[in-house]
């Protein structure tokens, strides 16, 4: 990978190679430039003009917010600077500090070389792929030409001080808008006892304590993304201190997954169809959620007399069409879930809480609670290309389902049937990664195995 990756997940790049100070910087300067436009086009005050910072805790966080808010300020942009914080938290608070947007210097759930940065606008929701191209396009005219690089807003600079606020109360913010929107005293009548593996430990911890739980630390070390495979450490530790649950978060606050109380860590798809069963007990409604999401979601949803609608992978997607379809509950299957009565972006403190209110008000075990759920099988196989390069052996992929329904709004999703049973299969380029992702679900394990073999044997053979 040569070059820094934009889209709808924001820019992603290894540090140190993409991703440097002088690039944040530019960076920085280009979202700037892209602020004042909007600014002006909506007729907003040049006092309005302020940018949310923060960044989650990898080691290269620092320097690049130090050097992005130095491109920012460049562009005549106040700066709000929340420091270490988790992305919901984040843009949680562009609307309550009545901001224009914000950016976040995160990889999320990518390896610990990685970084990036992510972009959001005025209502705290990301730019959708649209908005980042215009930024892209900003960005790259600056690398080439010093008057195309990112200016200030001349009318503001010189006329009005530019300042960066330092602020400390943003996930106290954001605790009191959660605790003010779920069921406080039903969890804390139950008194869990909960197991965290999370880099947000210290926060979750505090939203527990004002909910009578007791939180236990888990430090694992792993990886970011809070892959089943990767919480054997939070399973002992839930097993030896007899918890209620377990909760895993990714590196900023937007991922989540689950430990049972029998030990047993569940895949994230898992999170979004437990937290629909709860919600739609509370409010009927429309659900959305993206096309690579597990089945099993959707006959949740069915099940409780909803409509459930997909769209592409990517959270602001997601956000889009709740917005349009006015959802009540959204998300995705990496365990992002998406509270519009919270906020607009996937949280993994709303989706704690909602398990928790979920738990309390049932009286079930979370065990019990999973054991109710239909069952699938889903695989996940990441190719090292991009679906470009192959476009062509997709056609071959295509002749071996006889009856299907093919979807191309995102890749290639084909719906296929045998017999009595189903399953769909989903490739599609990556929006964090240079690779291409290929992902099948069916109701039997074999079956789920062999597509996968099937569909990449297809792959390799027609490139030959």
């Amino acid at each position: 990978m040569k070059d820094l990756m934009f889209g709808v997940s924001g820019v992603r790049g290894i540090v140190g190679k993409q991703l440097t100070s002088k690039v944040a910087e530019k960076l920085g300067k280009a979202f700037g430039t892209y602020m004042q436009v909007e600014v002006k086009r909506r007729s907003l005050r040049a006092r309005h003009l302020k940018i949310v910072v923060a960044r989650d805790n990898r080691e290269s966080g620092e320097e690049l917010k130090a050097a992005l808010i130095t491109g920012l300020v460049s562009t005549g942009c106040n700066v709000i600077d929340m420091g270490k914080m988790a992305t919901p938290v984040m843009l949680y608070n562009i609307e309550k500090t009545k901001s224009s947007g914000g950016v976040i210097i995160t990889a999320s759930h990518n390896p610990s070389e990685w970084n990036g940065v992510k972009f959001a606008g005025l209502r705290g929701m990301f730019l959708n792929s649209n908005e980042v191209e215009v930024v892209r396009l900003i960005y790259e005219k600056s690398k080439t030409e010093d008057r195309g690089q990112a200016r200030p807003d001349t009318e503001r600079v010189g006329k009005t001080e530019v300042k960066i606020i330092s602020d400390s109360k943003g996930w106290q913010r954001h605790k009191v808008g959660i605790l003010d929107s779920i069921n406080r005293d039903a969890i804390i009548g139950r008194e869990f006892k909960i197991a965290i593996d999370s880099p947000w430990y210290n926060s979750i911890s505090t939203l527990l304590q004002d909910l009578s739980c007791k939180a236990i630390e888990v430090r694992s070390g792993r990886e970011s993304e809070p892959l089943a495979e990767q919480l054997s450490c939070l399973s002992r530790a839930v097993i030896s201190n007899n918890c209620d649950i377990g909760f895993a978060t990714d590196a900023d606050g937007d991922r989540l997954n689950i430990v049972t109380d029998k030990g047993i860590a569940l895949d994230t798809e898992y999170i979004l169809p437990l937290v629909a069963d709860w919600v739609l007990r509370l409010r009927q409604g429309t659900v959305a959620t993206n096309l690579s999401t597990s089945k099993m979601l959707e006959d949740v949803v069915v099940r409780r007399g909803s409509r459930l609608v997909r769209t592409k992978v990517g959270e602001i997607n997601v956000v889009e069409s709740m917005l349009s379809s006015s959802a009540v509950l959204g998300g995705e299957g990496n365990g992002g879930v998406i509270d519009p009565f919270i906020h607009y972006t996937r949280d993994a403190y709303v989706g704690i809480c909602r398990i928790l209110e979920y738990l309390a008000v049932s009286g079930e075990s979370i065990s019990k609670l999973f054991s109710m759920l239909p069952k699938y099988y889903m695989k996940k196989v990441k190719i090292k290309s991009k679906v470009a390069d192959f476009q062509p052996q997709i056609k071959q992929v295509f002749k071996l389902f006889p009856n299907n329904t093919l979807n191309t709004e995102d890749g290639i999703r084909i719906d296929f049937e045998r017999g009595s049973t189903s399953g769909w299969l989903h490739i599609r380029q990556s929006n964090t990664e240079p690779i291409a992702r290929l992902i099948v679900e069916t109701t039997d394990k074999r079956w789920t195995d062999s597509i996968i073999s099937d569909v990449l044997k297809a792959i390799r053979s027609s490139k030959s």
